[in-house]
């Protein structure tokens, strides 16, 4: 946005609470969500071009466990936050199943040995893990990967072409890039 000489101000809100203050045009805009979300909240345009690829990972204190999927979550106590749809459907059959309000109360839990699996995304999860001190492990493969994009309030439809094309040019000058691995390369050191 500082490209377009526009001043963005992020706020963090819960999951759903987001989606429905940007349908509602109580905030401008919603950002790293899947494609499709227009059919549900019909006030938000999708900017075609993609902001990342979300790895949906496992977290766990033991190092015996490993992922092929979906289904190896079946004999686990596993916990994930409330709300992440893509979790809410496809965990199914676990041992046990918890959902948490936040992050530090999901790698509490794994912490505390109270679940043997987490599930969250790839980057945040390595950024709480180690503001949290929990030491987890990273489980490869990733559950799931989607494509996550930014939506703006009906309000600022003008704005979606413009949006895109500056991303696509961040990607391809090597802004994108750097941005990317000067804030999340300190997550794996």
């Amino acid at each position: 946005f500082k490209r377009l000489g526009i001043d963005v101000e992020f706020i963090s809100l819960p999951n759903q609470r987001s989606l429905i203050f940007a349908n509602d045009g109580i905030d401008d805009g919603n950002m790293a969500r899947i494609k499709g979300l227009e059919k549900k909240y019909p006030n938000l345009i999708r900017v075609p071009e993609k902001i990342i690829d979300y790895e949906f990972v496992a977290y766990s204190l033991d190092t015996d466990i490993s992922m092929d999927g979906w289904e190896s979550l079946k004999p686990y106590e596993v916990a994930y936050i409330s709300g992440w749809q893509i979790f809410e459907t496809n965990v199914r059959d676990t041992k046990k199943r918890t959902q948490v309000r936040n992050p530090t109360q999901l790698f509490g839990l794994l912490q505390n040995k109270r679940a043997d699996i987490i599930l969250f995304e790839h980057w945040s999860g390595l950024y709480w893990n180690k503001r949290l001190n929990v030491g987890a492990r990273l489980l490869r493969p990733p559950l799931a990967t989607r494509a996550l994009y930014m939506y703006l309030h009906k309000k600022h439809a003008d704005l979606v072409p413009a949006v895109a094309q500056t991303l696509t040019d961040m990607k391809k000058d090597g802004t994108y890039q750097r941005i990317f691995y000067d804030k999340l390369a300190v997550l794996v050191e």
